[in-house]
């Protein structure tokens, strides 16, 4: 199948709303500074081991996701890959964060995909939700994503987690 032919069969992923940006930025503590002190953001979690922040409005686990530019691949927990080499070379859009209603929805939209043979990037367990990544046909990441632990203040009480 064509990338024509699957842009036009409908997956309609239906997420409820734009909830995240996710930026590659050239330095991760300036930039840390510049959304918590000028922004006015919450700094909820960092993750030294892969450069990466995130901040908060105070209505979910993060509004604007940060991780440091880097020519070199990235490693999360367990080995997992987050950024192939040069996937992140410069400050940027890293991926928007999608929010699905519930982790159904999720599942069904991740099928309809499959099934209408649209290339999925990756899928992904994270401590707060799970996702599905993909690329729309200018090459710009897109997670879908459903939450699945609603305490996220607990989880990331340390504001610290290795990946």
């Amino acid at each position: 199948m064509t990338m024509q032919q699957r842009l036009s069969t409908p997956v309609h992923m239906g997420p409820r709303r734009l909830c995240h940006a996710n930026l590659f930025v050239g330095d991760l503590e300036r930039s840390l500074g510049f959304y918590s002190n000028v922004c006015g953001l919450e700094i909820v979690m960092r993750q030294p081991p892969i450069k990466a922040g995130f901040l908060s409005n105070g209505n979910t686990h993060h509004d604007v996701g940060l991780i440091e530019a880097t020519k070199e691949a990235v490693f999360g927990a367990d080995g997992h890959r987050i950024l192939g080499p040069g996937q992140g070379a410069k400050p940027g859009l890293n991926h928007f964060g999608w929010e699905m209603e519930s982790e159904f929805d999720l599942t069904k939209a991740y099928e309809r995909a499959v099934a209408a043979d649209y290339h999925i990037h990756r899928t992904v367990r994270h401590r707060s939700s799970h996702s599905v990544y993909l690329f729309d046909p200018d090459g710009n990441a897109h997670e879908f994503y459903a939450d699945v632990d609603k305490d996220w203040r607990g989880l990331y009480a340390s504001k610290e987690t290795i990946s």
